[in-house]
């Protein structure tokens, strides 16, 4: 059974391929950059895990918290499974922050 959440994910998905597409008629289809990452990123990601957990204990979790510990999790990450489960994570995230937004007194 699709539930009104489900149709409203589906929008949003859309929302994200028709963006897809525009990157891709901007910087051309198919396109391979190098991934950019580093280790390096690890001590910010401790530090956002760490602000995202008081946060949380605290009672003032916010959609950046998450966000930012998500990312910085990926920006950490070398190796191509590890880093595409961090950025399907990060990914997710985002997708229930812009779920959050819409839901918000009616929302988009």
């Amino acid at each position: 059974m699709t539930t009104e959440a489900d149709l409203k994910r589906r929008g949003i998905l859309a929302e994200l391929f028709a963006e897809r597409v525009r990157q891709d008629a901007k910087w051309g289809a198919g396109r391979d950059y190098p991934d950019g990452t580093n280790p390096a990123w690890r001590r910010m990601a401790d530090a956002a895990r760490c602000d995202c957990d008081e946060a949380a204990e605290s009672g003032e979790l916010d959609w950046l918290h998450i966000a930012k510990e998500e990312i910085f999790e990926s920006f950490a990450e070398t190796g191509p499974e590890k880093l595409r489960a961090e950025l399907v994570q990060a990914a997710a995230s985002i997708v229930a922050w812009i779920e959050g937004i819409d839901s918000r007194d009616g929302g988009a």
